[in-house]
């Protein structure tokens, strides 16, 4: 089946339980929750999952099924009680779940992981669920099936990637150039959720290699609840101002710089 048809903006902030005095009334258009925060609150997960984030009634919601290994590995058992779950609060739109690949798992380890993403996408197809396929590779071989199974599927027109470990350097830059690859052999071109990055060095690398995509990060939100407003230079300031201003401020300084992505040569 097609991924959603939905047209998502250019940054869509992720936010926890209890963001209700940031995000009231704030015209947010867009959020997403994680599936670690979701279920992080103990075992009852919540039915109303507007009230639960403290979001406007209009106000769209992603879910992330991003989380801890551990909490994902126990989903796998339980998965489809999880989707019928996630089928009955209609998410406006849900990735796929992301189990992990890590340089020390044996690389057959990897590719079990890689295939369980892609299941986990088409087993939410057949709940009715809106959901995107959550993609992971380890090396060019992976970017290559990867490459081949999405352009036999054009119907897939929007593809989730969850960049939040790359913490060395190194490790970033091979996933970009590795992420570029992927991007320029995709045949029609894709859009990416991409999921992560807060760095305005790392986001404009992301905007040199992929032609459309949407950013979604914690960051705004969470350096607002904490006083903190975002520099146009990228930096975080404290500030005694509202923290629900210092939030709508922290989020268009992303959208800002996705709209004009070059560094400033000035």
């Amino acid at each position: 089946s097609p991924t959603p048809d939905i047209i998502l903006p250019a940054y869509i902030p992720v936010v926890r339980q209890g963001s209700k005095k940031l995000l009231n009334k704030s015209g947010i258009s867009y959020i997403a929750v994680t599936l670690d925060n979701l279920i992080s609150y103990g075992k009852s997960l919540p039915r109303d999952i507007k009230k639960w984030a403290g979001a406007d009634v209009n106000t769209k919601i992603i879910l992330l099924n991003y989380g801890k290994d551990r909490r994902i590995e126990d989903i796998w058992k339980e998965r489809h009680d999880y989707y019928r779950y996630i089928a009955s609060i209609g998410f406006d739109l849900v990735t796929a779940i992301n189990y992990s690949i890590w340089d020390a798992q044996p690389h057959a380890e990897r590719l079990i992981n890689i295939k369980r993403n892609l299941i986990t996408f088409v087993e939410m197809q057949a709940y009715g669920i809106p959901v995107l396929p959550h993609i992971y590779w380890s090396g060019l071989k992976d970017v290559s099936r990867l490459c081949e199974w999405l352009n036999k599927y054009p119907i897939v027109e929007t593809v989730a990637v969850d960049l939040q470990t790359l913490r060395l350097e190194n490790d970033w830059q091979k996933a970009i150039h590795e992420l570029g690859i992927l991007a320029q052999q995709l045949t029609p071109m894709r859009h990416f959720l991409i999921t992560g990055p807060t760095k305005f060095e790392r986001i404009q690398e992301i905007s040199s290699i992929l032609p459309s995509f949407t950013l979604t990060n914690a960051g705004p939100i969470r350096k607002a609840a904490a006083g903190f407003y975002l520099r146009k230079d990228g930096k975080y300031e404290y500030s005694n101002a509202e923290k629900q201003l210092l939030f709508l401020s922290n989020t268009a300084q992303y959208i800002q710089l996705l709209s004009h992505p070059e560094p400033d040569q000035h």
